[in-house]
């Protein structure tokens, strides 16, 4: 909900966060632009491009978030205190304390039992690819989960597989050439 953005927008010192980011089908909004983390958030940002009420119409469909990494678990108390109703918190196993929320009870693997139950396929037939703790219930979900290697020790605690290579690597299309023997 829109105003649970501006909620957090107008706590965002108390809570330890650095960058407000929310984005939508044809939206992608930050409050300040980005000089912590390299190819994240945006560096510059237009004034169309600016997370505040005059451009943050419609609810978004999820917002990402860079904490202060001493305040990482009270800012995540403190999230779920207030709106735990609401949304899903989710925080990033990378090296940067990044939140990522979305309504509550949204996930990867909603999407995909949708798509199954419209294309009729059985769940034994999905193949799934993860790497980050938003990707948990699909991997789980799936007929055979498998998670890249970069991905997040819990994350590969639920697979089937474990790609050899990480992302940067091409490592999903190593796996899928192997997998489907199309090398």
């Amino acid at each position: 909900n829109r105003d649970i953005a501006f909620e957090i927008l107008a706590a965002k010192e108390q809570l330890g966060i650095k960058v407000v980011a929310a984005e939508g089908k044809n939206m992608a909004l930050a409050d300040v632009p980005n000089t912590v983390i390299d190819d994240f958030f945006p560096v510059t940002l237009k004034a169309n491009e600016v997370l505040n009420r005059i451009n943050l119409q419609e609810n978004p469909s999820a917002m990402t978030m860079l904490v202060d990494k001493l305040q990482l678990p009270k800012t995540v108390s403190a999230l779920e205190e207030n709106f735990g109703d609401k949304i899903n918190v989710g925080v990033w196993g990378g090296p940067n304390p990044i939140l990522e929320l979305s309504p509550k009870g949204v996930d990867k693997a909603h999407g995909v039992k949708f798509l199954a139950d419209t294309f009729k396929i059985d769940r034994k037939n999905i193949l799934a690819f993860g790497d980050e703790h938003n990707d948990a219930e699909m991997i789980d979900y799936a007929g055979w989960g498998v998670v890249m290697q970069n991905g997040t020790e819990q994350l590969k605690a639920l697979a089937n597989d474990i790609t050899p290579l990480t992302n940067k690597e091409d490592g999903l299309a190593h796996y899928l050439e192997e997998y489907l023997k199309l090398a």
